[in-house]
């Protein structure tokens, strides 16, 4: 019995220098790779100033075949991005490659940060951006995947007032949470098909 190996074409995203670094030293055949740029989520991805040596530096790698770039917006579902995107396009303006900008709130309305590709996340499930349903309850979405978990740990702390990023990560987390759950329930109890 022969054994077939399997070989996944698998896109990485690189948003750092020890990346950067393990691609250098590790990978024996190119990859496909999507360089991201912090364009002020301030999670991940290079900062604009040094978007351009990353791509440069990444470009020189014998490991990386096809370069893409992309971004990801904090504040897409309740603010303005356009300064976001004037940093994108200013910081990849003469480099090659495919962009791709648009999360699941830029997919909806903000038709500026359409690029090559978008990358669609909780509307997937059906469920809002902005964790409220009214929100993109006039839209014709239909959950295309389920999300289901389970609760692995629980942390008890003392109380303290908690610093502002934690704050805000707690109310964003409370509301991908809700817009998960109430995916997972359009699934269960699919609409009424129409004839």
């Amino acid at each position: 019995m022969s054994r077939r190996r399997t070989i996944h074409r698998l896109t990485v995203t690189v948003h750092c220098d020890e990346q950067l670094d393990l691609l250098a030293a590790a990978v024996r055949r190119p990859i496909e790779i999507e360089l991201k740029m912090n364009s002020d989520m301030n999670r991940l991805g290079f900062r604009p100033a040094a978007y351009g040596q990353a791509w440069k530096r990444v470009s020189a790698l014998a490991a990386v075949g096809r370069i893409g770039l992309i971004t990801h917006f904090a504040n897409a579902d309740d603010g303005a991005i356009d300064w976001q995107i004037d940093a994108f396009d200013s910081a990849t303006r003469d480099l090659p490659g495919t962009r791709s900008l648009s999360n699941s709130a830029a997919v909806l309305w903000h038709p500026r940060a359409h690029r090559d590709w978008v990358r669609p996340g909780t509307i997937l499930y059906s469920a809002s951006p902005t964790g409220r349903a009214r929100h993109i309850a006039d839209l014709p979405l239909a959950a295309v995947m389920t999300l289901e978990s389970r609760i692995i740990g629980v942390q008890t702390s003392p109380p303290a007032r908690p610093s502002a990023i934690i704050a805000a990560l707690s109310r964003r987390i409370a509301r991908c949470v809700s817009a998960w759950s109430r995916a997972v329930i359009r699934v269960m109890r699919p609409p009424a098909r129409r004839s």
